[in-house]
């Protein structure tokens, strides 16, 4: 799947769109993603509070580097739409917090890595979606607290 044609078709949704060849972002707040996020070489987003990327929106780039010092959303809350993923080289996520909610991979990255204390995935009651396994095989730290919530927050 091309980057520019996920792009296309956020842009036809009227979402915020920020695309470049390598996006960098920093911030002193919380980052946060309601729409098209893109590069065609790299994306790295740094955030000294927290990032947040709402149900419905797409994160895409061939590595994707996420830091927060606090906490990192995937998928939480936002629309009744997944969060798209497509990392296919890299995807990291180093924050002391993880939350993941409703989130789609459009492509198994080759390396998957997340660094924290604690994740936490919110999933339908009775359904573990295919990415939560392979979520939780990436954490880097076997003293990670993993909770299982049964539903959205709000549901």
């Amino acid at each position: 799947m091309a980057i520019r044609a996920l792009r296309d078709q956020y842009s036809s949704l009227e979402a915020a769109i920020h695309f470049q060849e390598r996006l960098y972002l920093y911030s002193a707040n919380t980052i946060q993603n309601k729409g098209f996020m893109g590069a065609t070489r790299k994306i790295v987003l740094d955030s000294a509070d927290s990032i947040d990327h709402e149900c419905g929106s797409c994160l895409a780039g061939p590595v994707v580097s996420l830091y927060a010092k606090h906490a990192v959303s995937l998928g939480v809350a936002g629309s009744s739409f997944p969060m798209e993923l497509y990392a296919p080289w890299r995807f990291l996520c180093k924050a002391r917090q993880v939350f993941v909610g409703d989130v789609h991979f459009l492509v198994d990255p080759a390396i998957g890595s997340i660094i924290c204390e604690k994740i936490t995935f919110y999933q339908p009651a009775g359904d573990e979606p295919e990415s939560t396994e392979m979520m939780k095989s990436w954490l880097k730290n076997d003293r990670t607290e993993i909770e299982i919530q049964s539903s959205l927050a709000g549901e």
